[in-house]
């Protein structure tokens, strides 16, 4: 009862967050087409959007846990579209600003020239500015530490590295791709260059670790689940995608495979069938056994092999999945379980009587006055 309150009083905060966010973007949007621009209330409005849409933001992430799956993806595009608005109103503000306040060129010629080349570089950042929420940068929430270079990858590259997006910018995407403990970490800081900077470095202490991120790779690698079957084609790539990802990550970090080659390819072993266990030792002549970029480069043409074969001649190759077989075992296992219920006893009277019945013709009882074994006490 007190989670479902909740969630009514967060839907209600945000109602009026958005509510207010939509004002003050129309308030925007009349300023900017207004012919007699007035750059002191275009600055206000534009301080007064990233004030009301922070707490808007933060309402998002505290419903976010709460929505029921089948709620989840139509709740995050209408606050992807939100985002997505008030980032590109910020953007055409802050340009129309900026445009003012550069010093204005003497020369009739050179000013044209000039402008000509300012309106080119603006239109090449505002496409530049309103393609990167479209980016797909996985969300960090911190839980994961082996996720963490996935992330900055993502987000250096499509946002950190934007030189045509200032730290401001920069800041509101950043903590719109966080949540969780990597939330946590940043929450409290003013939206602006400087606490971007703090920002961006409070999160690199803390999940950038070297040391942490290579325990949390190795860590995956040594919780990979066994494969059962080398037929079943789903799993088998879901394994040796898991195992290249995982590598690739402990190579970015520096750490050669030779230093965890003699750890990790023993147990990597222990966890492919025994189909797979033997051709790899028939292919292992010199014993480098510890060499696990052998044993993924094995591992990724026995896959690709049968991942041809299936798909060249379907008919002739079954593909296997241990889904389909525990199913199937489990309705034998069910349909065995009911014959046994069926021919088991459904009422007291039946429980009582049953033994009398099946066994009548098989029991002679004795007389109990003569002991004779001829007929009974009642004859």
């Amino acid at each position: 009862m007190a989670e479902a309150q909740t969630f009514e009083l967060l839907k209600k905060k945000r109602k009026s967050f958005r509510t207010a966010v939509t004002k003050v973007v129309n308030e925007l949007e009349a300023e900017l087409s207004n012919s007699d621009l007035n750059i002191d209330r275009l600055s206000e409005l534009v301080e007064t959007l990233s004030i009301k849409f922070e707490p808007l933001t933060l309402v998002d992430q505290q419903l976010e846990p709460l929505f029921k799956p089948e709620q989840f993806d139509g709740e995050f595009e209408i606050t992807e579209e939100y985002r997505e608005k008030v980032l590109l109103w910020q953007f055409r503000a802050e340009k129309k600003i900026n445009e003012y306040l550069k010093p204005r060129v003497t020369s009739p010629s050179f000013q044209t020239t000039l402008s000509h080349s300012q309106d080119e570089h603006f239109r090449n950042s505002d496409n530049i500015r309103i393609k990167v929420p479209k980016y797909y940068i996985t969300r960090f929430y911190g839980d994961d530490a082996s996720k963490w270079l996935t992330f900055w990858n993502s987000f250096e590259t499509a946002v950190h590295n934007n030189e045509s997006l200032n730290k401001v910018d920069k800041f509101n995407y950043l903590k719109a791709h966080l949540g969780g403990s990597a939330l946590n970490t940043v929450e409290g800081f003013p939206i602006s260059a400087k606490a971007y900077d703090e920002a961006v470095k409070l999160l690199k202490n803390r999940f950038a670790n070297p040391e942490i991120l290579i325990q949390a790779h190795m860590n995956k690698i040594l919780s990979l689940q066994p494969l059962k079957n080398s037929n079943d084609l789903r799993s088998f790539r879901k394994f040796v995608d898991n195992c290249n990802v995982q590598l690739r990550s402990l190579n970015s970090l520096g750490v050669s495979s030779a230093n965890y080659g003699k750890i990790l390819c023993p147990m990597l072993l222990k966890r492919i069938p025994s189909d797979l266990l033997l051709d790899y030792n028939k292919l292992q002549q010199n014993g480098s056994g510890s060499d696990i970029q052998q044993l993924l480069s094995f591992l990724t043409q026995s896959l690709t092999a049968r991942e041809q074969t299936y798909s060249t001649n379907k008919s002739s190759f079954k593909l296997y999945d241990c889904r389909q077989e525990t199913k199937s075992n489990f309705s034998r296992e069910r349909r065995s379980h009911k014959q046994q219920n069926q021919k088991s006893f459904h009422t007291a009277c039946e429980l009582l009587t049953a033994p009398v019945k099946e066994n009548k013709d098989k029991i002679k009882l004795s007389c109990i006055f003569c002991e004779s074994m001829t007929h009974n006490s009642n004859e």
